[in-house]
């Protein structure tokens, strides 16, 4: 068994894999506060009885990769920990300014999105940040696009009005909103779902070819099933990313 962590900036996901199969996950919000011993804890309940002889770890957020690193080293010593990096054996070439400040969910995006789909692909992973990351019609990272997800504009449309209420993000059957609520969630996943094609659009026009899309992400819920069907909707895909690049890893 491989415990996998994908610690992001609005949640930390666990999961076990079984020799590329996933067995079961489980996330936390990233408003808790943690401790060795909450970690502790919480992997020791996650796992169960079922034991786990390394950890593949995807992190955006250095003080978790801490916590977590060290309370592996503490009560899991025989546990090995493969940490993806951009110097982390992958199965192509980032064609970018700076390589090494490609983050870790960007590598496992992108290793899992060639290895499963081909190329040319784009994919649209959809979290804190939203990205859309492309891979070439070679299979190299050619190019990427940052934009604040849905729940960032979210709290930036709450945080900076008097009367508007802070609402949950939810997938629409219409624009056609008739209340406040209506109207602020319509206009989050509608500018967003809009604003990710015409991303996509404008990737294939300047490149000169059509790309196959990935749409995954915690917040691609809200709005996989609004969104053409040009589109592949993969829940687990950065899971699945961070578990072919440790074992990848692993082997060496």
């Amino acid at each position: 068994m491989k415990l996998i962590v994908d610690v992001g900036n609005t949640r930390i996901t666990f999961a076990l894999f079984d020799e590329g199969k996933l067995i079961r996950q489980n996330s936390v919000e990233e408003k808790e506060k943690y401790s060795t011993s909450y970690f502790h804890n919480f992997i020791k309940e996650f796992v169960a009885s079922d034991s786990f002889d390394a950890l593949y770890l995807s992190s955006v957020v250095p003080n978790i990769t801490y916590f977590l690193n060290y309370v592996l080293k503490i009560y899991y010593p025989k546990v090995k920990i493969i940490t993806i990096t951009s110097d982390s054996k992958s199965n192509m070439e980032y064609h970018t300014d700076n390589p090494s400040e490609i983050g870790a969910d960007i590598i496992a995006d992108l290793a899992i999105g060639k290895e499963k789909y081909g190329y040319p692909l784009l994919v649209c992973d959809l979290g804190t940040a939203s990205k859309v990351l492309l891979i070439d019609k070679e299979g190299n990272f050619d190019s990427c696009v940052i934009i604040p997800g849905m729940t960032l504009s979210m709290r930036s449309l709450v945080g900076n009005t008097a009367l508007l209420p802070d609402i949950d993000i939810d997938e629409c059957k219409t624009i056609l909103a008739k209340n406040t609520i209506d109207a602020m969630n319509a206009g989050i996943v509608y500018s967003h779902l809009y604003g990710i094609e015409g991303i996509c659009q404008q990737f294939e026009k300047e490149v000169g070819y059509k790309c196959k899309r990935i749409i995954t992400g915690g917040c691609a819920s809200a709005v996989h099933t609004m969104i053409p069907g040009h589109y592949i909707y993969d829940e687990d895909f950065i899971l699945y990313g961070i578990d072919y690049l440790g074992r990848k890893n692993e082997v060496e």
